[in-house]
């Protein structure tokens, strides 16, 4: 894993990955002119290890898809963060050493992903993502077996994914077991009491 650098350049630069697809660590601008990291003809980036960071001196964009290796969130740092409009977010749960599978446990109950971890504020054009797509898990199950939905939510200083669990926790249902409960109490209640007006 290594880690790019840009610097020193004054001015607007853009550099395309015409078909690389380079595996970082780490994407550091040290110069205060204006970088665009863009795909070219089918470029992406691949962000590994658990704590992949952009550090930033300036203002820089990335257009080129990034792919975040599991269960890594990315560490924004050196200025604030913005998500532009018409962005989309693809999370893939088929990677070849994956062993997802959306008919296990785990997706009966909610859970939080921190996905961005900013030192400063980010800003987002209305939804933090224009759509967020799914694969197939890794044995083939499409997300319609896990049920629930995905969401993004936002902090000042993170952005998280959220799987919204369409199973409801073990607290609602004992919410759920003491309102019918306590509306079958009221209903005989009712009734004792009618029958002694009789």
């Amino acid at each position: 894993m290594d880690t790019a650098t840009f610097g020193n350049g004054t001015g607007s630069v853009i550099v395309t990955l015409n078909g690389s697809a380079p595996s970082l660590n780490s994407i550091t601008f040290n110069n205060t002119g204006s970088y665009t990291i863009a795909p070219g003809s089918g470029g992406n980036i691949t962000l590994a290890g658990t704590t992949p960071s952009i550090t930033a001196n300036g203002e820089h964009a990335i257009s080129a898809p990034i792919t975040l290796a599991a269960n890594a969130s990315m560490n924004v740092t050196g200025g604030n963060l913005t998500v532009g409009s018409g962005v989309n977010f693809n999370a893939i749960f088929n990677l070849a050493s994956s062993t997802t599978n959306f008919s296990d446990s785990f997706w009966h109950s909610s859970h939080s992903w921190l996905v961005f971890d900013t030192a400063n504020s980010q800003t987002t054009s209305g939804p933090i993502f224009s759509s967020i797509t799914t694969s197939n898990d890794s044995f083939g199950h499409g997300f319609v077996t896990a049920g629930g939905s995905f969401s993004f939510s936002q902090t000042s200083t993170g952005i998280s994914l959220d799987f919204i669990s369409a199973v409801p926790e073990p607290s609602t249902w004992v919410a759920m077991a003491a309102l019918i409960i306590t509306g079958g109490i009221i209903g005989l209640r009712r009734r004792s009491r009618q029958a002694t007006r009789i």
